[in-house]
């Protein structure tokens, strides 16, 4: 990297970080979770939420429960402009789904979902125009065999991409048809292929993240899909390479800081941990969180006994001042320590206070 380059990106890094810092202080809910669900017609071996067709809803949230929550949120964040993202488990196994988020869409809630894409019809989509849905996140995890390897059964990927291809067809009234693909050791080799299929069906926006050591991969300890630090870089490369062409919007996850070499390059922004701090979570149950990926313990309060404002406003504040309570271990010594604070919380071990994983040591990001 040159000298000019690098002043230039460590000014704009330094920028990033005093606007990151004053959103800590502002702490404006601009993304919202609604994990409607831990029930799932999948099984995946990667799930972060260990979701299953095999877990009930009996603890679920009721649609009244939700509608209840949803209209405090309204009256207390008048002011602020909130997008709702329905996570699961799988969204679509909700028979009420629909006709709750109409009426959360009534509301003045923009939303979106995150499918795992075998469930979507022609019906399905029918219903997501009448609740007024903005936008859509489809899972895609590389070829057939790739896909199958976390999913289940080449079948799996099948009926992923026809949900797809009518998603492209008969959805246009959504404002984002986005793909997203969690990339390991075993389908790196895949993404070109994957991107030119994407191409083809006419995907304008592609989210690559890296799988990580959460959940039930954490559980399983199958470290042979883990990326080594060389093909993090190989994936950061073909990104850059990616998002050059400009033929679509590819960006990586915010999931932890990549060093100078990457970091601007890969996302359209720095990166940065935003949860407790524009982005909190209603799980399954009603508790309160900072993100669904998040271990349970950290949870914050219950939206069936508590306002989620009364939550939001006094109970993250180890979410927004992590310097007192997350800079120990090797991240003390770390010079980037400003900018990264540790990663994404939810690779942030507690118990030994320190990141699962580095994408930055990893990588062994040469020092500017």
């Amino acid at each position: 990297m040159g000298i000019v380059r690098s002043c230039l990106a460590l000014a704009s890094l330094y920028q990033a970080k005093r606007e990151f810092d004053k959103e800590k202080v502002e702490h404006n809910l601009n993304y919202l979770f609604w994990e409607c669900t831990l029930k799932c017609n999948l099984s995946c071996r990667h799930c972060g939420s260990r979701c299953s067709p095999y877990l009930g809803r009996k603890d679920d949230l009721s649609g009244k429960e939700v509608q209840r929550i949803f209209q405090e949120i309204a009256e207390d964040f008048s002011d602020q402009d909130i997008m709702v993202a329905v996570t699961g488990g799988e969204p679509l196994v909700r028979d009420d789904i629909f006709k709750v988020m109409e009426e959360v869409a009534k509301l003045g809630f923009d939303w979106g979902m995150v499918t795992n894409g075998t469930l979507i019809t022609e019906n399905v989509i029918h219903q997501m125009e009448k609740s007024r849905m903005k936008t859509i996140s489809v899972s895609i995890d590389g070829d057939s065999s790739s896909h199958a390897m976390l999913r289940g059964s080449e079948e799996v990927c099948y009926r992923a991409i026809k949900g797809l291809s009518l998603l492209l067809e008969h959805a246009k009234f959504l404002e984002a048809v986005e793909v997203i693909t969690v990339v390991h050791a075993k389908n790196l080799h895949t993404l070109g292929s994957t991107y030119e299929l994407l191409m083809k069906m006419g995907v304008e926006q592609w989210r690559l993240l890296r799988i990580d050591p959460i959940g039930r991969m954490k559980e399983l300890e199958e470290g042979n899909l883990l990326l080594s630090g060389p093909q993090l870089q190989e994936l950061l490369e073909f990104i850059v390479s990616k998002r050059a062409a400009g033929d679509m919007d590819v960006t990586f996850e915010e999931s932890g800081f990549l060093g100078m070499e990457f970091e601007g390059r890969v996302r359209d922004h720095y990166f940065h941990c935003p949860a407790g701090i524009s982005t909190g979570s209603i799980l399954h149950d009603g508790a309160i969180g900072a993100c669904p990926s998040l271990e349970r313990h950290l949870v914050q309060g219950d939206a069936k006994a508590e306002r989620f404002s009364e939550v939001w406003n006094i109970r993250f504040q180890q979410y927004r001042d992590r310097e007192s309570t997350r800079r120990k271990g090797a991240c003390a010594k770390c010079r980037w320590w400003a900018y990264c604070e540790g990663g994404s919380l939810h690779l942030w071990d507690w118990v030994e206070e320190e990141p699962r994983a580095c994408h930055y040591q990893s990588m062994r990001t040469r020092s500017l």
